[in-house]
């Protein structure tokens, strides 16, 4: 009868039902040499930098750091992919490593998979062009030295290292930002046209006027 219940669900107590079932997900990397032993000591854990998943964290500066930091490492018969696959998901943290269980099963296989999806992640297209137009639209603000400008137009350029920007344009965003003392000043410095001069001496003169400003002159 259609009625029937299976013999061994009607031996299983209601309780049973409500019971959290026991899970084996797949990881999302592929690892090269699983069967190669090896330990992962506390103090390796220690020093490896976080990453949140908070939108005021820098994902491109985490990934330097841990690369910087496992590149100084050795773990037992392990290549350095295989080290960095296997420490990047416990570098992790709260929504970050909430966003890695998501990821497809076995989608990943080498350590540029991993910088690539991360990087999609937490540099979405957005994030771009609202780093690209910081650089484009520079200004610099009125209580900033020149140096000041200088060192966070920079620091922006480094975090969005894809931004696409050829040099020229870079400097000619910087110039065009500066109040008009300070653009006088990289005019002076260039001989009479900071925007004569070639894009790689340019940025030289950026940097050394950039240099002097920052022993001599006092932000307001």
């Amino acid at each position: 009868m259609g009625d029937q219940v299976p013999r061994d669900e009607e031996e299983l107590p209601l309780s049973h039902y409500s019971c959290p079932s026991i899970v084996n997900s797949p990881s999302c990397i592929v690892l090269p040499n699983p069967n190669v032993n090896f330990e992962i000591k506390p103090n390796m854990l220690s020093i490896l930098p976080t990453f949140h998943g908070m939108t005021n964290e820098r994902p491109y500066d985490h990934i330097i750091e841990f690369d910087a930091i496992c590149s100084t490492m050795r773990l037992g018969g392990l290549t350095l992919e295989g080290l960095k696959l296997r420490l990047l998901p416990l570098s992790l943290k709260d929504q970050a490593r909430t966003w890695f269980h998501k990821l497809k099963s076995r989608s990943i296989t080498s350590w540029a998979d991993m910088q690539g999806v991360f990087l999609n992640a937490y540099y979405p297209h957005d994030r771009t062009t609202y780093m690209r137009d910081s650089l484009t639209k520079f200004y610099q603000e009125d209580s900033e030295t020149f140096y000041e400008a200088w060192e966070r137009f920079k620091d922006i350029e480094i975090c969005c290292p894809h931004h696409g920007l050829t040099k020229w344009l870079l400097c000619e965003s910087f110039y065009n930002g500066l109040i008009i003392d300070d653009r006088r000043r990289l005019d002076n410095a260039s001989g009479g046209n900071f925007l004569k001069k070639v894009p790689n001496a340019a940025w030289d003169i950026c940097e050394e006027l950039a240099t002097q400003s920052g022993k001599w002159d006092v932000s307001t």
